[in-house]
């Protein structure tokens, strides 16, 4: 097995089976893009497997986890190629031969297994079992093979779509809900299903919250049990099932109490009502982010940084660590802050040398600007400042108090810490246990982990983000968003805390009194944090599925026919229909969505005037608007029913330059 790449038929079975069940369970499955993904999956397979053989030393991974980050990671590889082509026969192609090639390098050092082991089930089906209880709203509304154009979703929902159908394209400068404009947001959870919807030919919709969500969410529960093992492996064995079902489940059962409900006095969701900050919930660029988090961490600690040579795991630790910035920003500040906390203390009180981790760690910085700047460095408009009140104000609102004034700033900052504590919850007997661990790096991680989240919280607290025009004037204050830097402070937290209960049950070091009553306040816990889990998921279940409309089917059909194909398409930029229209995979389109309200994502203000001529003409009709449009490429305007009867009186009072396209309700065509 040494210096071999361990191929499990069994596992990857395992990984193609959880791929293929929403294609299946959708009726999207064909025989065609079965056998596809079957192809696909495999070349993801043995292409992460090659990328990981220098990495995977000693059983650094089982089974199954391996086999589910080695198509993790082949297919972040292989995602790359749509941005040679977009053509579906020509990915699957390159993609072939690509696997075939790699087959004949390595075939001596391939070594096939078929055994899959009762660990790999037992994690597997525990995998399984929590995406199903966290991932229930996604399941109950995005389950399907189309994405229904409803308003019973959110904007992230619609946006998240058109950003794969953006890369299916084969670009990040070129958006598909505004030609023209780059992305500018954090794309790497969205390279995956963009090559699985143009190879196997399903929508952007089906790929990314079907298939490539529950994926990334099954990747970072099985990482979290690798590395709640790494660290408890001289205590415990791979054969402990109890120890991997714990390690999977831990994370959620950590639920915190929710204290916004409480200030509210809604005490009925009070206890353990904190689901978006269980581990991995949240939207799809989190999943992903602590995935990377996970290996992260993983080979962090199982890397002998007295050792100067450089080695594979250093390497994938400062590219891994890199990515991440380009899949969640906030959770990318929290670890290289976490990781900064400790390689600080291991040079001021270890006396380690700064040359084992200055090369890595500043690389790993440069190459994340790198990444910044290619893919998030478009964006103009944007201010940023340090100013005082934001989350002292916020909480003074929750609290019914002044911001101002040196009491009631006392009183704020102890609201806070309570808070804080709360949410915590049972997570702080974890980190207690750490911090009393005899295990150095354990010790580590408890402290790193609250100086990530105190750090974080001074940060923002005074941190303001805003985007402007050309002249200086609010479009939107987004300095809301600072939420997500405590939310991805408080993830580390979760993970750390989960070693440090394990610890705490395995290690051997508590006995007697202690023990039996930390197992009993745990159990207490847990189950009544499973129960609200359940209990969530039920009601989710039992919430009737979105409504598919009309305007959204007729037009759908309409563009996957190849109508309107041939130019440019202009949507009612202050109507959220226009987004759900681009998330169709369908058109090339000249705007979406107007950029001074919430669904403010792209964030550039080059085509700024795009939505004023648009929003121009629905209010005040005038010849100049649609001459503007023209000029522009717009060869055809597709109402919704929140602007029908102003494009009829403009197209009325201008016939010579807007006219309805006969057989069709709602699309006009520029003369």
């Amino acid at each position: 097995m040494k210096n071999k790449i361990p191929i499990n038929i069994s596992c990857f079975f395992l990984v193609f089976l959880f791929l293929l069940t929403p294609l299946l369970y959708t009726h999207a499955a064909t025989v065609i893009n079965s056998l596809t993904l079957f192809i696909v999956v495999f070349g993801f397979y043995f292409a992460g497997a090659a990328m990981l053989l220098p990495v995977n030393k000693d059983g650094l991974l089982s089974n199954i986890s391996h086999a589910a980050v080695s198509v993790f990671i082949g297919g972040l590889i292989y995602s790359m190629l749509v941005f040679f082509s977009a053509n579906a026969t020509t990915l699957l192609i390159l993609l072939l031969v690509i696997t075939i090639v790699l087959l004949f390098i390595f075939r001596s050092r391939t070594h096939w297994s078929y055994s899959l082991g009762a660990v790999s089930i037992v994690a597997f089906l525990v995998a399984i079992l929590v995406i199903v209880l966290i991932s229930s709203s996604d399941i109950n509304r995005q389950f399907t093979a189309l994405q229904p154009g409803s308003d019973c979703y959110g904007n992230d929902d619609y946006f998240f779509t058109s950003i794969v159908a953006s890369i299916r394209h084969g670009s990040i400068f070129n958006a598909a809900y505004e030609v023209g404009s780059p992305l500018n947001y954090q794309v790497l959870g969205f390279f995956i299903p963009a090559l699985l919807a143009n190879v196997l030919g399903i929508s952007s919709h089906l790929a990314l919250w079907c298939m490539s969500g529950p994926f990334y969410t099954l990747v970072t529960l099985l990482l979290c049990y690798e590395v709640c093992y790494y660290q408890l492996k001289e205590k415990v064995s791979r054969s402990n099932y109890g120890f991997a079902a714990l390690s999977l489940l831990m994370p959620v059962l950590l639920a915190p109490l929710h204290p916004l409900y409480l200030a509210k006095g809604n005490i009925k969701n009070f206890i353990f009502n904190g689901m978006g900050y269980l581990v991995p919930a949240g939207t799809i660029t989190y999943p992903i982010s602590i995935a990377m988090f996970l290996f992260c961490l993983l080979l962090f600690s199982a890397i002998d940084w007295k050792d100067n040579r450089v080695s594979a795991a250093k390497i994938f630790f400062t590219i891994c660590l890199s990515l991440i910035v380009i899949g969640k920003v906030p959770f990318y500040a929290c670890f290289v802050l976490f990781i900064g906390i400790i390689v600080l203390k291991r040079l001021l009180f270890d006396k380690e040398k700064i040359t084992a981790y200055l090369p890595y760690v500043g690389s790993s910085v440069l190459l994340s600007c790198v990444l910044f700047k290619v893919c998030m460095g478009q964006r103009t408009g944007g201010v940023t400042f340090f100013s005082y009140g934001y989350l002292a104000a916020q909480f003074a609102e929750w609290c019914h108090k002044s911001s101002t004034g040196f009491i009631n700033n006392i009183l704020i900052i102890g609201i806070i810490i309570l808070t804080f504590l709360l949410w915590a919850g049972l997570r702080l007997l974890g980190l207690l246990a750490l911090a009393r661990s005899k295990n150095a790096m354990l010790r580590e991680f408890s402290f790193a982990a609250i100086i990530t989240l105190t750090g974080i919280t001074l940060f923002v607290s005074f941190l303001h983000m805003q985007i402007k025009d050309n002249y200086g004037n609010l479009l939107q204050d987004s300095t809301f968003n600072i939420q997500q830097f405590i939310r991805s402070a408080f993830y580390i937290l979760t993970i750390v805390a989960s070693i440090g209960i394990l610890h705490l049950f395995y290690s051997g070091l508590y006995k007697g009194v202690y023990l039996r009553s930390a197992i009993i306040i745990t159990t207490a816990w847990c189950c009544i944090s499973f129960s609200t889990t359940v209990n969530n998921a039920i009601q989710t279940y039992r919430i009737p599925p979105c409504a598919q409309l009309p305007w959204y089917t007729d037009n759908y059909n309409r563009l996957k026919a190849g109508k309107y194909n041939d130019g440019l398409i202009a949507v009612n930029p202050g109507s959220q229909y226009g987004i759900m229209l681009a998330a169709s995979d369908y058109g090339k389109y000249w705007t979406a969505f107007d950029r001074s309200g919430f669904a403010n994502y792209n964030g550039s203000i080059k085509n700024e005037y795009r939505w004023i001529v648009f929003r121009s003409l629905l209010a005040h009709p005038q010849e100049q608007y649609l001459d503007l449009m023209k000029s522009d490429g717009v060869n055809y305007i597709i109402s919704t029913p929140a602007d029908t009867t102003e494009l009829l009186k403009a197209s009325i009072a201008f016939p010579n330059l807007l006219h309805k396209v006969s057989d069709d309700k709602w699309v006009y065509e520029l003369e």
